[in-house]
């Protein structure tokens, strides 16, 4: 593929053995074939809960692998819409309403504010 046009097509153009993202902190070394599995799993997930192009797909999680997977996962599906994780409940709220964001993807723990904000306007 000598002309990427996608976000999709310009992680498949990279060599599959290929180290993607290195996790110093963890010692792991994602390639990119682990990269794209992941990232094509959850866009299609995503996909599957009616997400298409131009929906916003708003993220709520600290740096590390699952925010770089569920960014290119909302950019492909739809539209990423990263949040910073250290935006109070209103903020959360303001922007999940100037984004009209269809879905918040939080982490599996804590988020508090964040889940109080999508619950009250309906996001899940």
């Amino acid at each position: 593929m000598s002309n990427p046009s996608t976000l999709l097509e310009l992680i498949q153009a990279a060599p599959a053995e290929s180290t993607a993202i290195i996790l110093p902190e963890s010692g792991l070394r994602i390639t990119y074939q682990q990269l794209r599995d992941q990232v094509t799993a959850m866009a299609d997930a995503l996909a599957s809960l009616g997400i298409g192009k131009g929906d916003r797909v708003a993220t709520y999680l600290p740096n590390g692998l699952p925010t770089v997977v569920s960014f290119l996962a909302g950019a492909i599906a739809g539209t990423a819409a990263p949040l910073n994780p250290g935006y109070r409940e209103d903020e959360v709220n303001f922007y999940l309403e100037d984004t009209n964001a269809k879905v918040l993807l939080l982490p599996p723990d804590g988020a508090e504010g964040a889940r109080k904000a999508a619950e009250a306007r309906g996001v899940p």
